[in-house]
């Protein structure tokens, strides 16, 4: 992944989230999220990118710059849950895709 915009795709894929639940769980504005992974805003703040980072279970090193790897389903998860969200598989898939994040 080349760009902070990309990163930020792959985790949020890679969490099952959609813009708008990943905007909700970082306490944005829930169109954000899809303006930074499509460019609009080039130089998201600081506190922007660490409520993302946190809530997807990645450091700001490979969120920012590509430092390090990605983050784990695992870690994904556990930073969703740490938020005081519980994840919970929807129909019985345990395909984590088709997880949510749900308030305990």
């Amino acid at each position: 992944m080349d760009t902070p915009h990309a990163r930020l795709k792959q985790a949020r894929t890679i969490a099952g989230l959609s813009q708008r639940e990943l905007a909700r769980l970082a306490h944005l504005a829930s169109t954000h999220v899809g303006l930074i992974e499509s460019g609009h805003v080039e130089n998201p703040q600081t506190d922007t990118l660490c409520a993302l980072a946190r809530v997807l279970g990645c450091s700001l090193d490979w969120l920012l710059a590509g430092e390090g790897p990605p983050p784990t389903t695992e870690q994904v998860v556990a930073a969703i849950e740490r938020a005081g969200f519980r994840v919970a598989p929807l129909l019985g898939w345990l395909n984590f895709a088709a997880w949510v994040a749900r308030p305990v």
